[in-house]
């Protein structure tokens, strides 16, 4: 029976019989060294250095029966052609002897075989090796439909990458019925931060997913440079938001959960309308902080995940919402509209007063999301200066996965 294996030593000077070897020893893990003698060798002895990869057949001495290797010779991986021999390679145990010829030895097997061999393999090896042998398979071997408990058992994320393999070459070729419902059960099962060209790559054949649309939605964010919406308030409010999320003026002073109430009082009978929303800036460096810049030191703010805009009912303006001339906007295609070089500026002074003014309110352009806004969708926390940050990251709970920041850009 063939067998391979690697040169563990050969040959050398015997130093008791002052002799040079005609003998050697092949590494067999979880067995004893396999005996080769020069008689069994077909190559130049020369080459049987320490770890040089050979083929033989498994034989026995002639004179103590025990094992011993025969008709041995050097192992080429890459020119083998003999399928008894990339069979031999395929089931032993080092990847490096395995990985190189597995799509060779699989092509010459049948279907029925190829799931056989591939599933006695994966059974065989160690899990961290599994991903290794599915990623090493060409595409027609990973399209069998018999392998798909296999991909199922993998990472979300790899679990696609071997899915983009299985995918045409020509991006209006035909995906299978099987296949693409393969990729939306992964895509379902709630994966995220899909690496951005395998997620362009997979978008293009199922465009019509909940995930490649909000994707887009996110590119479309992008082309205006909305990183963030912000959300200010007195740190004394953390524990609340951190617990509850962000509610709506209605909500929060319905239920007590503001401690210290930082909005400008005289505005708010003209936003009573909007109370039933959570409010956001695009620039958070207005008129609106710009009057409580003395609170500066104990006001934190919220960077919050752009993605709200694209929920159903969010709303959002080109200036603050209790001026008369504001406008407000749930059509997305509106965003193109609003003056964004005013609204993200630095300042808004203007030699013109009724210019100064207009700018003041478009600085204030809010986002308004109805009711609530969940702690996940807060993804940073930024200070003013270095030491508020110990007092915000207590408040923060083991759970609760959000950073904390110094940016003093956002603050006068």
């Amino acid at each position: 029976m063939i067998q391979v294996g690697r040169i563990k030593w050969f040959g050398g000077f015997n130093t008791q019989r002052g002799v040079e070897n005609n003998y050697g020893f092949i590494e067999r893990k979880g067995e004893a060294d396999l005996y080769i003698h020069k008689s069994q060798v077909k190559c130049e002895c020369s080459n049987l250095v320490a770890g040089k990869l050979v083929k033989f057949d498994l034989g026995f001495h002639p004179y103590n029966h025990r094992e011993q290797a025969q008709n041995l010779e050097l192992l080429k991986l890459s020119e083998e052609t003999a399928c008894n021999v990339l069979q031999a390679c395929f089931e032993h145990q080092d990847p490096k002897i395995w990985q190189p010829i597995i799509n060779r030895y699989l092509s010459m097997l049948s279907a029925n075989e190829i799931k056989d061999q591939l599933i006695k393999k994966i059974n065989s090896i160690k899990p961290e090796q599994q991903l290794s042998l599915i990623e090493s398979l060409s595409p027609e071997f990973l399209c069998s439909p018999d392998l798909r408990n296999i991909r199922d058992s993998l990472p979300t994320d790899k679990h696609l990458q071997i899915c983009k393999k299985m995918l045409p070459a020509d991006v209006n070729g035909q995906i299978s019925q099987e296949l693409r419902e393969e990729i939306i059960g992964i895509l379902d099962s709630g994966i995220h931060n899909i690496d951005r060209e395998l997620s362009e790559t997979i978008g293009l054949f199922i465009p019509e997913h909940p995930y490649f649309k909000k994707e887009l939605g996110r590119d479309y964010l992008n082309k205006f440079g909305i990183k963030y919406l912000y959300h200010m308030t007195h740190i004394s409010n953390l524990n609340s938001i951190l617990e509850n999320g962000l509610l709506s003026h209605n909500l929060s002073h319905q239920g007590g959960f503001i401690k210290t109430d930082i909005s400008m009082q005289e505005a708010q009978s003209w936003r009573t309308r909007w109370h039933g929303h959570v409010p956001f800036y695009f620039n958070p460096r207005n008129t609106m902080l710009y009057k409580r810049r003395d609170l500066q030191d104990e006001i934190v703010m919220l960077g919050i995940d752009p993605m709200l805009i694209l929920e159903e009912g969010t709303l959002f303006s080109d200036g603050n919402v209790a001026a008369v001339a504001t406008n407000v906007y749930h059509d997305l295609a509106m965003l193109e509209q609003l003056p964004w070089t005013i609204i993200k500026g630095r300042s808004w002074n203007d030699e013109d007063p009724a210019t100064k003014q207009r700018y003041k309110i478009i600085m204030c352009a809010e986002v308004l999301v109805p009711d609530r806004v969940n702690v996940q969708s807060i993804l940073k926390i930024f200070c003013r200066w270095p030491f508020q940050m110990p007092a915000v990251r207590e408040l923060i709970p083991d759970c609760v996965n959000i950073s904390v920041e110094v940016n003093r850009s956002l603050y006068f």
